[in-house]
């Protein structure tokens, strides 16, 4: 804190020289190799319960399928959409995956690119191929919620609905 700054509320609690003196007594305390071996002894020696350990994970559960709380490696994001984990996929973000474009991926034998839009025909956790349409641009998926009809055979890549 510089110096000739006091903190106070509406009215002055201290004069500015006992505030200077107060900061320079808790800067001298403070380098007092004593009261730093008194702070370090204070801390010396705290465990979790047993409990607070496992709420925190740190050595009663495993990583990964050791994990309690392991769900396969699939969950939900925020959007509704399923994630898998696959670390090795090349457009994996954070280990995972959208589950639609993979099951496209299967199903057409190669990895979708980034401009590649899958499209649900249902609910977005409902990843059938049945219930999936890939389509080579977003342009082409914008088309086809206005209008079905509009979008070319040549911009669809996948179409579920024709299995």
């Amino acid at each position: 804190m510089p110096s000739g700054v006091c903190i106070r509320t509406y009215k002055r609690k201290f004069s500015k020289q006992a505030c200077e003196n107060i900061r320079k007594a808790r800067l001298k305390q403070w380098k007092d190799p004593e009261y730093i071996k008194m702070q370090i002894a204070s801390h010396k020696g705290k465990h979790n319960s047993p409990a607070t350990e496992f709420k925190k994970g740190h050595s009663l559960q495993g990583k990964g399928c050791k994990n309690s709380h392991w769900t396969g490696g699939k969950h939900k994001n925020f959007q509704g959409y399923m994630l898998v984990r696959n670390s090795k996929h090349p457009f994996a973000q954070s280990g995972y995956v959208l589950e639609h474009r993979l099951e496209v991926e299967k199903q057409i034998g190669r990895y979708l690119t980034p401009k590649e839009i899958v499209h649900h025909i249902g609910e977005r956790d409902d990843n059938r191929p049945c219930m999936l349409i890939a389509f080579s641009s977003k342009s082409a998926h914008q088309r086809f919620h206005k209008d079905p009809q509009n979008v070319k055979s040549e911009e669809t890549i996948f179409d579920g609905r024709k299995l």
